[in-house]
């Protein structure tokens, strides 16, 4: 546990002077990292947008009366635990809450290095590997746009590591909160159900998806009813049929190479690595981690379109699956890690050939 400390310390003073040198070249401003629409631009344009950031940022601000001024509200206000908790830190006070969403995200990537650290070192891996996910691409953007994924992967890490400790009632709770930070949290219990489901543990599984999707559900059928629009309803809900179809939508070669190496790639290799694994041998599916690769490989293959016309949202859903291959390849090929470090850490590099990045 000392190491997993270490590792963790080494992860949040490399981001501490990675937000140090963007608040330098931005003028100290923290709004720096959440890329706003410019006030000129109106609601209904679909281009110079600004980032994400900036809808959870107005529900921080203005928890009941953001829904005009959202592209989706239903959408955005169905991601509600990172706006709350930008709310809390920052004590309600507008002017500290760019920088309570820096702390957050500093704190998530800790975390999250931690956790992965002592999951590792309990299957007799290096803690060091932990550095992978801090380390890549997807993830870098998602501190530099002070986005949710960072929070929704701790969130679900400290839920995937209680459950380890058997203490389910608590990992649920952890499972809830980060499926309602972001969906893509619930691939985290849907794993460890379809694990108890194999092995015909079917009260504890219906307990795993109730306990951790009812809350998502609820919140979901309150928003409907508040705003008479469900965000299931919206076309970034909607998962493709064809594999890899919205891949074509991306215009430009770079985006495409980006998002066909660190996202693509990495999906259809973890999908023939576990195909290869089940037939060499079938006790593989009693592995958690066997099923949170093949679900995130499920994830990255049916992205809806909007995702993909987007290449960086598309990179930032590729730090889930980077996640699971850390974990799967821990419990089944530790000796291909450093393998999986050398592919996706000089990812990390493009945040300093991009301007206006760093």
């Amino acid at each position: 546990m000392k190491r997993a400390h270490t590792v963790a310390i080494v992860v949040f003073t490399i981001f501490l002077f990675f937000n140090i040198k963007v608040l330098s070249s931005h003028n100290w401003d923290p709004r720096a990292f959440i890329l706003e629409r410019r006030p000129e631009v109106p609601l209904e344009q679909g281009w110079d947008i600004g980032y994400d950031a900036q809808w959870y940022y107005l529900i921080a601000v203005d928890p009941q009366g953001a829904a005009s001024e959202l592209d989706a509200p239903s959408f955005r206000y169905q991601r509600i635990v990172y706006p709350i908790l930008i709310r809390i830190v920052s004590l309600g006070r507008v002017d500290w809450m760019p920088w309570a969403m820096l702390a957050i995200n500093l704190a998530a990537a800790s975390m999250i290095t931690a956790i992965l650290a002592d999951l590792l070192a309990r299957r007799g891996v290096s803690s060091w590997f932990a550095l992978m996910p801090a380390l890549s691409l997807g993830f870098a953007l998602s501190m530099r746009l002070d986005l949710l994924e960072p929070l929704t992967i701790a969130l679900a890490l400290c839920g995937w590591i209680t459950f380890s400790e058997k203490k389910p009632a608590v990992g649920i709770l952890f499972f809830a909160l980060s499926g309602l930070t972001k969906e893509i949290g619930l691939i985290f219990p849907l794993a460890i159900a379809s694990c108890l489901l194999w092995q015909g543990k079917w009260r504890s599984a219906t307990w795993t998806v109730a306990g951790s999707i009812m809350p998502y559900l609820a919140w979901q059928a309150c928003l409907t009813y508040w705003l008479g629009v469900s965000a299931g309803a919206s076309e970034a809900s909607q998962l493709n049929l064809v594999p890899f179809s919205g891949f074509f939508i991306i215009r430009d070669l770079p985006s495409r190479m980006l998002v066909g190496l660190w996202a693509i790639l990495p999906a259809i290799l973890g999908g023939l690595g576990l195909t290869w694994d089940i037939f060499k041998r079938p006790t593989v599916l009693n592995y958690p981690e066997f099923y949170l690769v093949l679900l995130q490989v499920a994830l990255v293959v049916t992205l809806p379109n909007p995702t993909w016309l987007d290449p960086l949202a598309v990179l930032r859903t590729g730090t889930g699956l980077l996640v699971s291959l850390l974990l799967w390849f821990a419990v089944r090929h530790p000796r291909g890690l450093p393998y999986l470090g050398a592919y996706y850490i000089p990812s990390v590099m493009i945040m300093v050939i991009v301007p206006g990045l760093l």
